[in-house]
């Protein structure tokens, strides 16, 4: 159970959303079209560092299911220290579009192909409820075409 503390630095972050920039200082746009947003605080180095930490490691074996091996991509899970659209435990559409980036981000930091990252975002997709009239993807049906532009945005980061 999260502290008070804890809690406290959530709602903190959450209420001061800054633009996700590259490495050069350029803001990031989502496939939204609007700059991605990432909250107060949050570091997507981290997310970079994890990916070429576990490449180094060889956590990601593609013949184990590309990051599905990885440990640090539960952190993208529902709820995960990744999700960006539930750090406080409620949904925040304001960083819908930088989540998915960061799949793409740690993806391509971890040596973990395009197909390879969305055919497990589809899988992990297949039992979720979108919004009707929400596009979808016509390779990865389970996944909204934003989901994947915004893996695609997130992988040319990296590259």
């Amino acid at each position: 159970m999260p502290t008070t503390h804890w809690l406290a630095v959530l709602a903190q972050q959450q209420s001061a959303p800054s633009p996700l920039k590259d490495n050069k200082g350029n803001v990031v746009n989502g496939a939204s079209g609007s700059p991605a947003l990432i909250p107060g605080g949050f570091d997507p180095n981290a997310v970079v560092k994890a990916g070429t930490r576990d490449n180094a490691l060889g956590v990601v074996s593609p013949a184990l299911g590309a990051a599905a091996t990885a440990a640090d991509l539960s952190k993208f899970r529902r709820g995960g220290s990744w999700d960006l659209q539930r750090l406080s435990g409620n949904f925040d559409p304001r960083f819908i579009d930088s989540a998915t980036i960061l799949i793409g981000m740690y993806a391509a930091s971890a040596g973990v192909t395009r197909g390879q990252i969305l055919s497990i975002e589809n899988d992990v997709a297949r039992n979720s409820k979108y919004a009707a009239g929400t596009p979808m993807d016509s390779t990865y049906t389970h996944l909204p075409v934003r989901n994947v532009t915004n893996t695609d945005i997130g992988m040319r980061l990296i590259q």
